[in-house]
């Protein structure tokens, strides 16, 4: 719904009132009919190795209410000199109308700090967030694949380049696009 507001839009950038419609129809009425991915499906997605570091927990949840399930995956990686990194994959099953209007109204904002910066913004069709701390060496980068599957990976680095690097190697994004395109439900 939310690729056909964004097809829909005139030359000024305003929507047509038929594709908000049925943009809010997708949010106020979920699709019960995707479920959100098994805790083994999601668990596939969660690399051994991340950015160098050797996984040292694993876990993962589905739940569902009002028909809408959503399920989670989050790990840790970290080495002996207390290096560590935390990700994180949600899928939103039906519940993608949520992240799909959220991506549609344009959130974009950006801050900064003496030693560090905030930013959410588009890119590619896709909702990202970035924040760093150089002060502190940690930061933090997520996206929104294909307005379901939210990818996340905070922890220590030597910039924002190694975790976004590190989601971009680390984990199939063309495999859950691919996945959120079809519409395909977990087992």
């Amino acid at each position: 719904a939310g690729k056909r507001v964004e097809a829909s839009e005139n030359a000024r950038g305003v929507p047509s009132s038929d594709a908000i419609g049925q943009l809010l129809g997708a949010v106020a009425g979920p699709d019960a009919s995707v479920k959100a991915l098994s805790t083994e499906e999601i668990q596939a997605f969660i690399p051994e190795m991340l950015a160098g570091l050797p996984r040292t927990t694993l876990s993962s949840e589905r739940n569902g209410a009002l028909g809408v399930e959503v399920s989670e995956a989050n790990a840790v990686y970290g080495n002996k000199q207390g290096r560590s990194l935390r990700l994180s994959l949600n899928d939103t099953g039906g519940a993608q109308g949520l992240v799909q209007l959220a991506a549609w109204a344009g959130i974009e904002q950006e801050r900064s700090w003496n030693g560090g910066y905030e930013r959410d913004y588009r890119q590619d069709g896709n909702m990202l967030h970035e924040r760093w701390d150089s002060t502190s060496g940690s930061g933090e980068f997520g996206i929104v694949v294909g307005g379901r599957f939210s990818v996340h990976v905070a922890g220590q680095a030597a910039n924002i380049d190694e975790l976004k690097s590190a989601v971009a190697s680390g984990v199939d994004l063309a495999k859950l696009e691919s996945i959120a395109a079809a519409g395909k439900s977990g087992g």
